[in-house]
């Protein structure tokens, strides 16, 4: 059931369009259609404000410098879309559900090496859209759990650093 008012459905559309394009990537590069340009999904200053371990990227090309290539080298069978979760408000959406994504651990990642093993992230993206494009995205991933799943405990490597 929609809102009387219809607000949000076009962020959430925008989003949700995003989202279906960003599966199918070329690995050389990292891109995937109509994620930028005219015709672009996102803003061309577009921020994207991830987690502790990556940072903020500003821009599209530093969003794949700093998060999209090193993730999907080291997950490159990566599944995502399981977003139970979908709310469009306004100029916001954000879209949740855990696990949101699974993949093989097959690439080092943020200094961990290769195991081979079948992982879950539980992902939270928040989006502000503004005229026709994404222009921020706040991204929560769940690295605690993600690294227990690699192997490492990121409690017990913090403890034995004090």
């Amino acid at each position: 059931m929609l809102p009387k008012t219809g607000d949000g459905v076009a962020s959430l559309d925008l989003v949700e369009a995003m989202l279906a394009d960003l599966h199918i990537y070329d690995p050389a590069t990292g891109g995937s259609k109509g994620q930028t340009g005219t015709n672009g999904y996102w803003a061309d200053d577009m921020m994207w404000y991830g987690p502790c371990g990556i940072g903020s990227n500003y821009r599209w090309e530093g969003f794949v410098k700093d998060h999209r290539a090193p993730f999907l080298a080291a997950f490159p069978d990566r599944k995502g879309g399981n977003h139970y979760c979908r709310i469009g408000d306004g100029n916001y959406a954000a879209v949740s559900g855990w696990p949101s994504m699974t993949m093989t651990h097959q690439g080092p990642y943020l200094g961990v090496a290769p195991t081979g093993r079948a992982l879950t992230l539980r992902v939270m993206d928040f989006y502000r859209c503004a005229n026709g494009k994404i222009a921020e995205n706040w991204v929560l991933l769940d690295y605690m759990d993600l690294m227990q799943q690699m192997g490492v405990d990121l409690i017990a490597r913090s403890n034995a650093l004090s």
